[in-house]
């Protein structure tokens, strides 16, 4: 059993070595595999792979060390006789959870946490990524205005599907969390560069009550939290500079990286 440790991030802004030691507790994650398969796992810092080379099934087993909720997901395609079919599923695991999968990871055998996959709770098949030709095509059809709406709406929905379930009272919070940050990354998916003059001050309110929220964005491990941050630099740069060159000595500026 493989050990994969996501409390680098812990490390970095308490400047203690020990901490991840201290604090993170193993989440213990088993996959049932088809001899040859391989599945990947994006997580706030790097992929994470089960692979089985064997000639026949295999559980394969990782603890992945991690010290709050950790949002991991996966996307794969698969090649048919009528075509191809793309599959999806999101994981939100808390430390200490022990959780087995089976059909080459697309279904929950086992859990101590969430006994299903979070799509049922959150819709991530509608999220897009900043510089996508889909978040430029919508934004031409409906506009600033109508993006902000439709992610409103969107984020409600979810709520409200979070809201009526019967889940206990750390994973209601804990989705709920998440389903703010997919909305903060859908507003920083909107192409910023593309808005009128006019409707500037529009987008710079709803960066400003993101940057307000800002704090909360840590109280989960998920890749849409690093490139909401990534796109608040992004936009905070590009507002107080002129042009490509003053943006990125502004970044670097904003930036304790270099």
């Amino acid at each position: 059993m493989m050990g994969i440790c996501l409390c680098r991030l812990a490390k970095a802004q308490t400047g203690n070595d020990s901490y991840a030691a201290n604090n993170c507790k193993p989440v213990i994650l088993s996959i049932y595999l088809h001899s040859k398969n391989n599945i990947v796992f994006n997580s706030e810092d790097a992929p994470i792979t089960f692979k089985n080379p064997s000639a026949g099934d295999s559980l394969i087993t990782k603890a992945i060390y991690t010290d709050k909720p950790t949002h991991l997901f996966y996307k794969r395609m698969f090649i048919t006789a009528t075509g191809t079919r793309q599959e999806a599923g999101n994981l939100l695991l808390f430390p200490g959870d022990s959780v087995v999968l089976q059909n080459n990871g697309s279904t929950i055998r086992y859990s101590t946490g969430f006994q299903t996959f979070i799509d049922s709770f959150i819709n991530f098949t509608i999220l897009g990524s900043p510089g996508e030709p889909v978040q430029y095509q919508l934004f031409d059809s409906i506009g600033l205005m109508g993006m902000l709406e439709k992610i409103k709406r969107d984020y409600l929905v979810n709520d409200r599907k979070i809201t009526a379930s019967a889940l206990p009272f750390a994973q209601v919070a804990a989705l709920k969390q998440l389903n703010y940050i997919t909305q903060a990354s859908q507003i920083c998916a909107i192409p910023f560069a593309h808005i009128k003059p006019a409707e500037k001050p529009v987008l710079d309110n709803a960066y400003r009550q993101l940057l307000a929220h800002a704090d909360s964005f840590m109280l989960i491990k998920s890749l849409f939290a690093g490139s909401v941050y990534y796109q608040l630099i992004a936009y905070n740069a590009l507002s107080n500079t002129s042009g490509p060159d003053d943006f990125w000595t502004y970044l670097i500026r904003q930036t304790a990286i270099f």
